[in-house]
């Protein structure tokens, strides 16, 4: 057993997971590392979790349920308040630590006193526990990336990172969290971006750390779905708001040089809305292409701002006409018929509903 001065909190959230939970919980105490708190986090579970829960005799557990459900941003507020340790360290309650996970992550941390998040690989498992196709084989390895590199990836593409088994230091719970209560699937990627944004340094491991479990009937809730994928569309813009925390000038130069030397817009400290509004205008996702419209939209609001902005860009009302160009047209027109049909539509039953009546008034 290995033994450190680093206290870890492993938070362990749950809702409804009676049947793994005292699995996660039993990796946890298996630990080959032993300076460790244990706080359950569980959302007003309706089956068992909570004895399954309060079956373990060991001072180490804590558990600490939400006075409702509440969700995950909302279960981990609850929650994620109340650690004690050096760092934190999360994963969900159907999920598995492989033994020599703390281990690893503290003596990452106490070798690196400059990296504030750590991320690791991690492997899947079916809803037995048993491995998909090895636990030597890692479920979308996570690559090496500058934190520029972090940042245009997520800009423009996605997730850069996966969240089970993330840990951090202490001292950023008060900086992250809390989380907006109401974001879904786009809540550990947005700590992710919350995190850059902190200006923290993150460390991706090479080790399989974690055992994520997968189920076939989608009951993950980041499971691609219909519904999950109209929730990830109206997110977005309360996700990209996010990279509007980050004001390292440099750092957003050297996320966004090929954008840069493709428009001639550079980021300034005060125009930092402005700029990435532009930026986003280049992506390929309507949604993140929209959110960059309005977030332009929004800071010219002022005569200030569009003076700034013509100062240091020359941007005219021309260069503001010209912005829906960045726009796919065939989806707005699309838009614009249908309701266009539907107005006529409208229009002539409400024509024919009204001939109708001053016939009624004429000949009663």
């Amino acid at each position: 057993m290995s033994k450190g001065k680093l206290k870890a909190s492993v938070i362990l959230i749950t809702y409804n997971q009676e049947t793994y939970v005292k699995e996660t919980l039993q990796s946890i105490l298996n630990q080959t590392y032993d300076n460790f708190e244990i706080l359950v986090g569980d959302d007003s579970s309706k089956d068992r979790t909570q004895q399954v829960v309060k079956s373990f005799n060991d001072d180490r557990i804590k558990y600490y349920n939400t006075p409702f459900n509440m969700g995950i941003n909302g279960n981990n507020n609850n929650v994620i308040k109340e650690a004690t340790g050096d760092i934190i360290c999360l994963i969900a309650g159907d999920d598995r630590l492989r033994r020599n996970y703390l281990e690893k992550i503290v003596d990452t941390f106490e070798k690196n006193k400059d990296i504030d998040v750590i991320y690791s690989q991690m492997s899947v498992i079916d809803k037995d526990g048993k491995y998909k196709e090895s636990e030597n084989k890692a479920y979308c390895r996570i690559p090496k990336r500058t934190i520029a590199e972090c940042i245009h990836y997520s800009f423009y593409v996605g997730n850069f990172t996966l969240s089970p088994g993330m840990a951090f230091r202490t001292y950023l719970k008060n900086k992250i969290f809390p989380q907006e209560y109401s974001i879904i699937n786009y809540q550990d990627y947005k700590i992710h971006i919350d995190l850059i944004a902190k200006g923290c340094k993150n460390i991706v491991l090479d080790d399989i750390l974690v055992d994520y479990r997968i189920f076939q009937d989608e009951r993950n809730i980041s499971n691609l779905g219909e519904d999950t994928t109209k929730r990830q569309i109206l997110e977005t813009p309360f996700l990209m708001d996010a990279f509007l925390k980050i004001d390292d000038i440099q750092l957003l130069k050297e996320a966004f040089k090929q954008e840069i030397k493709q428009t001639g817009i550079e980021p300034y400290i005060d125009t930092i809305p402005f700029f990435l509004g532009q930026m986003a205008l280049l992506a390929e996702e309507e949604p993140r292409k929209e959110w960059g419209y309005r977030t332009i939209i929004n800071f010219l609001k002022t005569l200030d701002n569009y003076n700034l902005v013509h100062s240091r860009y020359n941007f005219s009302f021309v260069d503001l006409l010209n912005l829906i160009k960045k726009f796919k047209p065939e989806i707005y027109c699309t838009k614009y018929k249908k309701y266009k049909r539907l107005f006529n539509t409208s229009l002539s039953v409400s024509i024919i509903l009204l001939a109708i009546l001053i016939s009624v008034l004429i000949f009663d």
